[in-house]
């Protein structure tokens, strides 16, 4: 959870000092951290109590609940899912194609990264024409205004960007998953208690 929103965070700071459109708007950031913050919850909620609780030793007063290697690693990991989501985005204004896979067949024009980076100052631009591209059943033309092709006409590039962070957070809880299969103590450890117990092996 920590490092999907250090990698939201990320994406932001990184939109803002490349000056391209925000790569995830609002809406589709509050989906991310409802997806990825309650069920984890609810399943706390929900794990069994452990009987002999109390008959565990204190936390020592000094004891970090993050020790400096797990945040470390949230933070690189934070700063992948950043550079991954606002990668994306720019490549789906700048390239027909990635890895193989078309995204120019919906028709969407491409611009360069530097018509990108200055989308504010589009409206300066002699000759900007943007043809119409296909989003499932809908059709998006920009004929009255060109330069709404970088606000109104993200929503695909947001959408895979969106993609991106959702499929890094579905690899992270196949790890997740196979670290639980592979416990000595399944029996005595539910999914909840060896996630807080070793936070360190999931991220």
């Amino acid at each position: 959870m920590i490092s999907s929103n250090i990698g939201e965070v990320a994406s932001i700071f990184l939109t803002s000092a490349l000056g391209i459109p925000e790569g995830l708007i609002p809406v589709q950031l509050l989906w991310v951290n409802l997806v990825t913050d309650g069920p984890p919850a609810t399943a706390l909620g929900f794990n069994p109590p452990d009987k002999d609780i109390m008959k565990k030793p204190p936390r020592r007063s000094d004891d970090s609940l993050i020790t400096p290697w797990i945040l470390f690693r949230y933070m690189v990991i934070g700063l992948y899912v950043g550079v991954a989501t606002v990668g994306i985005f720019i490549i789906w204004y700048t390239h027909d194609s990635f890895m193989g896979i078309d995204l120019a067949s919906d028709g969407h024009t491409l611009v360069s990264y530097s018509q990108l980076s200055n989308w504010d100052q589009c409206s300066s631009w002699e000759g900007f024409k943007v043809s119409p591209f296909t989003a499932g059943a809908r059709t998006f033309s920009f004929d009255a205004n060109p330069c709404d092709y970088f606000q109104g006409g993200k929503i695909k590039a947001t959408t895979l960007s969106l993609s991106v962070l959702v499929a890094i957070e579905m690899f992270k809880f196949q790890i997740i998953k196979v670290h639980f299969l592979q416990s000595n103590n399944l029996q005595d450890h539910g999914l909840c208690k060896h996630y807080y117990m070793y936070p360190d092996q999931y991220e």
